[in-house]
C-alpha cells in the first residue's frame, strides 16, 4: 500500500527541514535536493514534489529561494546567506 499524497508531502517537507537542521549551510536546486539530500534520509521524491514541499517551507519562513546570474535558483535555510547583516 502506498502513502496518501498529503502524507507523502508531509514526509518530504519534514525531511527537507531535518536536512537543513542538520546541515544549516546547505543550499541546492530542487533537483539536487531530490537527488542528493532526500536519499540520505531514506525519502524518495520527484523534483516536482520537492518544489511543492519547498513552497510549503517557504510559506513557513524556513527556506528562501536565491537566484544567481546564469545559474539555476537554489534553496537554502532562511537567513543563512552571507548577505545576512544580523551577525
Amino acid at each position: 500500500m502506498s502513502e496518501a499524497p498529503d502524507a507523502h508531502l508531509d514526509r518530504v517537507v519534514q525531511a527537507i527541514a531535518r536536512y537543513l537542521d542538520e546541515h544549516p549551510g546547505a543550499a541546492d536546486s530542487d533537483d539536487g535536493i531530490a537527488k542528493w539530500w532526500l536519499p540520505t534520509l531514506n525519502v524518495e521524491a520527484s523534483s516536482e514534489e520537492v518544489r511543492v514541499a519547498l513552497k510549503v517551507l517557504m510559506r513557513q519562513g524556513l527556506v528562501e529561494l536565491v537566484r544567481f546570474a546564469n545559474q539555476p535558483p537554489i534553496w537554502r535555510a532562511s537567513g543563512s546567506g552571507s548577505d545576512d547583516k544580523s551577525h
